[in-house]
């Protein structure tokens, strides 16, 4: 059976475009020896994805120690929550937790006891635990053939928050069954976001947007005193043009002081013969979750915009809107399969800006 991914990660195919309104992609530096304020945008790739920081309101040394700072705080994360990475906290994490009390650190355990949250939240939607099922489907991805039904029920049974025991007290986890694994890349994204975000702040930038794979929060004002546009791809225009397709736009947003975060099937996606499966696994069902296209969500902190984004996917357009409604300072812009079906939010129209 013919097997065929998606995956292409180039910077023209993240899941929502940016629109930095007359910023351009390169530093701009002081006007006068640094003295001056100016604004600067840098580009690096971490976590297997693209990252650009835009920064408002610092001089050209505030500029070069701020980038610096960004830089190194991103990749010493890289070597706390990555999957991949052999020596990362995680991968320890996940070959001896399920056997002894494995003692975290401080921003690890953050991260962890979100997911909880957030899991319990969305009612399982969410969940960190599907890294057993993932990789199942990653081996499938490889030869061509669907996981059995008895290895797929095998890896549902090792997913759920309760197979999370953490201690807050002395910030130690363990899992409740030997097999269990866990797979941050849905929250810990956004963690790192709100992180640069605060190291942002702390150098004295009045305004600026963090943006890694996607998934940014703003703050302030342009140069110019503007807001930031946010673009919103058309998920039909990448399912009829390829997922390497230049990016068009379906609707934008103008927005400061927010996170946002984007989820959606039609870039990423592996095909077994006629039929397509999303990346965004369904941790109840152990497969492919395809009930909307896209998923775009507004919140206070983009570690919270992350894991929903991923949530309402999975529980569909109907159940996830009523969800979203539900919760305070979260709005979400849901794109049905088609893309003529949009659905809001309650306050998620005032931000439409066409």
């Amino acid at each position: 059976m013919k097997n065929k991914s998606h995956t292409l990660k180039i910077v023209f195919t993240v899941l929502i475009i940016v629109f930095l309104l007359l910023i351009g992609t390169k530093k701009i530096k002081s006007h006068r020896s640094g003295q001056n304020p100016g604004s600067m945008t840098f580009s690096l790739l971490i976590m297997d994805t693209y990252a650009r920081i835009t920064a408002v309101g610092l001089n050209e040394v505030q500029q070069s120690e701020c980038a610096a700072a960004v830089d190194s705080k991103l990749r010493e994360l890289e070597t706390k929550f990555s999957y991949y990475l052999p020596e990362s906290e995680l991968s320890r994490i996940n070959s001896t937790a399920g056997t002894i009390d494995m003692h975290l650190s401080d921003e690890m355990f953050a991260v962890i006891y979100e997911s909880i949250k957030m899991c319990r939240l969305t009612d399982g939607a969410f969940d960190v635990t599907i890294a057993s099922i993932e990789d199942l489907w990653k081996q499938a991805h490889i030869s061509g053939v669907k996981p059995a039904a008895d290895k797929i029920a095998a890896a549902r049974e090792l997913t759920g928050c309760g197979a999370l025991v953490l201690d807050p007290e002395n910030k130690t986890l363990k899992f409740a069954a030997e097999g269990v694994k866990i797979d941050l890349g849905g929250i810990a994204k956004g963690y790192a976001i709100d992180q640069v975000y605060n190291i942002l702040r702390r150098f004295g930038a009045s305004g600026g947007i963090i943006d890694i794979g996607g998934d940014m929060r703003l703050f302030g004002r342009s140069e110019l005193g503007k807001k930031w546009l946010v673009g919103i791809q058309d998920p039909q225009f990448a399912f009829e043009n390829g997922p390497a397709s230049v990016p068009e736009t379906l609707k934008r947003l103008e927005l400061s002081d927010v996170a946002v975060a984007t989820s959606g099937h039609y870039r990423r996606f592996t095909t077994f013969g006629d039929e397509r499966m999303s990346h965004i696994i369904d941790p109840r069902l152990a497969a492919g979750s395809d009930k909307t296209a896209s998923v775009t969500i507004l919140a206070a902190s983009a570690m919270q915009a992350d894991a929903l984004a991923t949530a309402v996917s999975v529980m569909g357009a109907e159940k996830g809107l009523d969800f979203v409604n539900s919760l305070d300072g979260v709005e979400a812009v849901i794109i049905e399969n088609n893309s003529a079906d949009i659905l809001y939010s309650r306050g998620a129209k005032q931000f439409i800006t066409d």
